[in-house]
């Protein structure tokens, strides 16, 4: 049997002229609409946009396996001339394990990336409902131009049971 878990807004964090859509829209089971996650540069200060999600889940038989799908793209990513190494990250982990997070995928600046569906498999072992996933943008306090978008469409786990 196939069920899916939807996620829910755990937290989310503006710093500077980081800014963000409805974060709904990040698991209202349409893959149409999303959450932007943007920053710029400029202001002399760090900008950042982050949302945190965490898997809403009822399953609590033991289950064969589980794949974490997350829809997302990344429309803007560009403009910036100084050294900047991560504008956009995603990623996932364990609610409440400081720094474990594993990533999904890590853009440098000025590379953008057309929407998809990225795939983890996780471990039968995993609590589901201690799952989180993670959409960050920044940009550092010396960008003085460029900007960035993270759009997130859905985020679910597929669990086979």
């Amino acid at each position: 049997m196939l069920s899916i878990i939807g996620f829910s807004t755990n937290q989310t964090q503006l710093i500077g002229n980081g800014a963000m859509g409805n974060p709904v829209s990040a698991f209202d089971a349409d893959l149409t609409t999303f959450v932007a996650l943007t920053a710029s540069g400029g202001g002399g200060v760090p900008n950042q946009s982050v949302l945190s999600l965490i898997a809403q889940t009822a399953i609590t038989r033991k289950y064969q396996s589980a794949t974490l799908k997350v829809r997302w793209g990344v429309p803007v990513n560009s403009g910036f001339v100084v050294a900047n190494p991560t504008t956009v990250k995603l990623s996932y982990g364990i609610l409440g394990v400081t720094g474990a997070l594993t990533s999904i995928a890590t853009l440098a600046q000025n590379v953008t990336q057309a929407t998809i569906t990225s795939s983890v498999a996780l471990s039968t072992t995993q609590n589901l409902s201690q799952l989180v996933v993670s959409g960050l943008v920044s940009v550092t306090s010396a960008q003085s131009v460029g900007s960035v978008e993270l759009d997130i469409y859905e985020a679910w786990v597929e669990v086979i049971e």
